[in-house]
């Protein structure tokens, strides 16, 4: 006998990780800035503390008090996570039913739907707007038509970089009865976060991580934070102990440092500005369709070049995010920066003189 996969399995393939030796690295929207370096005493003299052949608490007690100061919300209303993804996969798997539908937005993180899969949940999608901002009316308009029992997307948008206002998405908590799950992974760079409103919304699950602010990829630790009645099942939904100690007491240690938070941050904000601005003066080139204005850790370029300029930056030892139509750059240290707009420049310069090249040549024949 042969053992044949389920048919929802045969089409899926990996999330594309990029493992390449590069001298510069910008392509996953990771911190430039380690906690590890930083907070090293801190963190070495707690871990010298942690037995390992015990299993951590499973409150995560000291953890999500952390957490509950930084943040100002309520330790009780925090459920602590191996990454957020372990989270959403909670969310997709236990609180939709096998015919419930997921609304999800069209371009987002790409692994939603495949969550969605792997749970063979239907999913429908909406398009965000020009700006890459959330549609509300639009929103609205496909929960009802769509009957979704819950809808699901990032704020930053994981896709364009943008941040849809506070206000908006708790115009549309407010005016559907599906379940809303905000991720805002990347919120810490913005101020449109919705996270103060999920302790007295029965539909509204906050998701965040540690993996791009904070700096800490390497822990893969998330929260989620909603109503009482939600936190208690995603609680009791999660795997015992699903976190380790060395996570665990890294997060409460990070989290407890709110002025290394607030600096470390303040210094990608800063670095952020002047990668924008470099990048900006690119725009006025016809291979640059756009510059979006960014609200996360890294920017987001519209154009019709992408695949060309993915390969000559990474011919030069850079690499980026290749979205086809739109690569993505994440916020360096400023040498990093200063060189991928350097090189950026060169390469779409080159691009324009060959494009003009071709188009004098095809002046030139037709005259002929």
């Amino acid at each position: 006998m042969t053992y044949r996969l389920n048919e929802k399995l045969l089409g899926l393939k990996p999330y594309e990780v990029i493992t390449e030796d590069c001298r510069i690295r910008l392509d996953a929207n990771e911190s430039f800035i380690d906690p590890g370096k930083e907070l090293r005493q801190k963190l070495l003299s707690a871990w010298e503390n942690i037995e390992l052949n015990r299993y951590p608490d499973d409150t995560y007690l000291e953890l999500r008090e952390a957490f509950g100061r930084f943040y100002d919300v309520d330790p009780e209303l925090v459920t602590a996570g191996n990454g957020s993804d372990e989270l959403i996969f909670l969310i997709i798997g236990c609180f939709l039913k096998s015919d419930d539908k997921l609304l999800l937005t069209e371009p987002d993180f790409s692994m939603y739907p495949i969550f969605a899969s792997a749970y063979e949940r239907q999913t429908c999608y909406v398009a965000r707007d020009n700006s890459g901002n959330l549609d509300i009316p639009a929103t609205i308009e496909t929960i009802r038509r769509e009957k979704a029992s819950a809808v699901l997307f990032s704020n930053p948008s994981s896709a364009f970089s943008t941040v849809t206002a506070r206000e908006k998405i708790m115009y549309l908590v407010d005016n559907t009865d599906a379940l809303v799950v905000v991720d805002e992974a990347y919120m810490d760079f913005s101020d449109q976060s919705v996270i103060k409103y999920a302790a007295n919304r029965d539909n509204l699950i906050v998701l965040r991580t540690c993996s791009k602010a904070l700096g800490c990829a390497g822990i893969r630790l998330g929260f989620a934070v909603s109503s009482p009645n939600l936190a208690r099942v995603l609680s009791a939904l999660r795997s015992p102990y699903n976190l380790n100690s060395l996570s665990a007491t890294t997060g409460s240690i990070l989290l407890s440092d709110s002025e290394y938070i607030k600096n470390a941050v303040a210094h990608i904000l800063e670095n952020r500005k002047e990668l924008y601005e470099g990048l900006k003066l690119l725009e006025t080139n016809p291979a640059i369709k756009k510059i979006y204005p960014s609200a996360t850790n890294y920017i987001c370029i519209s154009t019709d070049y992408a695949d060309r300029i993915y390969a000559e930056l990474k011919e030069r030892s850079i690499l980026v995010r290749n979205l086809k139509n739109m690569l993505r750059i994440t916020v360096g240290t400023k040498e990093e920066n200063q060189a991928v707009i350097e090189e950026l420049r060169a390469i779409i310069e080159s691009i324009n003189n060959i494009n003009q090249s071709e188009t004098e040549e095809r002046a030139n024949e037709e005259r002929m």
